[in-house]
């Protein structure tokens, strides 16, 4: 995969988050497993890596064992644009007007909202509760944050409807 301008900063990415294979030591696995997650700040570089991760799969290194590729939940990138750009803005006068700051944030992060952006929809992620730690042990949410946020995407859902 080609280093896009955002790969220092952690956003493009190949991690392999689950690896099974096998019943018992000292016995070759019949068959096994493995979860590849993929993240890429442009569209091209995620369309690379997963050519990269079919080509590797396809290129048997010992004989009788296949591999099979089965995309489960494409995240694709979440680029923008203008229409982003303009749902971003009504966003952030509603946040003024309520005394939130609302600013664009790149995270590498993926959602449905990716699947949404890549159909070129307006879309923007991220309006929930303040929270942190996500999906691990030291996942929180700032209670404080819920009627704040809450109210922001009310004011959004008003403003463009």
């Amino acid at each position: 995969m080609a280093p896009s301008r955002r790969a220092s900063q952690g956003l493009d990415s190949v991690n392999v988050g689950v690896l099974q294979a096998g019943t018992r030591p000292n016995v070759v696995a019949g068959h096994a497993r493995l979860v590849v997650d993929v993240r890429a700040a442009e569209p091209d570089a995620y369309q690379a890596a997963l050519a990269d991760i079919a080509r590797l799969a396809e290129t048997p290194l010992v004989d009788g064992v296949t591999a099979t590729i089965r995309i489960v939940a494409p995240t694709p990138p979440w680029p923008g644009g203008p229409g982003t750009a303009a749902l971003l803005r009504v966003a952030a006068k509603v946040g003024a007007e309520l005394g939130l700051t609302v600013t664009h944030a790149a995270t590498g992060g993926c959602a449905d909202a990716n699947l949404l952006a890549e159909s070129g929809a307006p879309v923007l992620d991220g309006l929930g509760p303040v929270g942190g730690g996500d999906h691990g042990p030291d996942e929180w949410l700032d209670l404080g944050s819920v009627i704040p946020r809450v109210a922001l995407l009310a004011g959004l859902i008003d403003r463009i409807s």
